[in-house]
């Protein structure tokens, strides 16, 4: 993403302002940017949690295990729980997940009894 000129000039300012504070203010700044942006991170995991719905089938792409694919079993305030086809549960944040037209069988598993079909 591409900075315009006149952004850039704003955010050279800002950071030689940081520069120039003393360090009792700078650390004041820090913890108060920290707060804003804590906030504003929990408002779009809200927001993107509230388009999704339990039963719904989804994916998210896991480091060490690529695509995997489940359905929604709860949904809370910070992760929303995915049961995978095998079982395996799994708490996502839902900025990363998304829906899947992929269908699987909804056995229950053993290793997650409480899983409702």
């Amino acid at each position: 993403m591409a900075i315009r000129k006149n952004t850039k000039n704003v955010f050279d300012e800002m950071l030689q302002t940081v520069i120039d504070m003393p360090y009792e203010e700078a650390l004041r700044f820090n913890k108060m940017l920290c707060q804003h942006l804590r906030a504003e991170h929990r408002e779009k995991q809200t927001e993107t949690a509230s388009k999704f719905k339990v039963g719904q089938h989804v994916m998210f792409y896991a480091k060490k295990c690529g695509h995997v694919y489940g359905t929604i079993t709860v949904i809370n305030r910070v992760r929303i729980k995915v049961v995978t086809e095998e079982g395996m549960t799994w708490r996502v944040s839902p900025t990363l997940l998304t829906t899947s037209d992929r269908k699987f069988s909804t056995k229950r598993s053993p290793r997650n009894s409480s899983w409702l079909d």
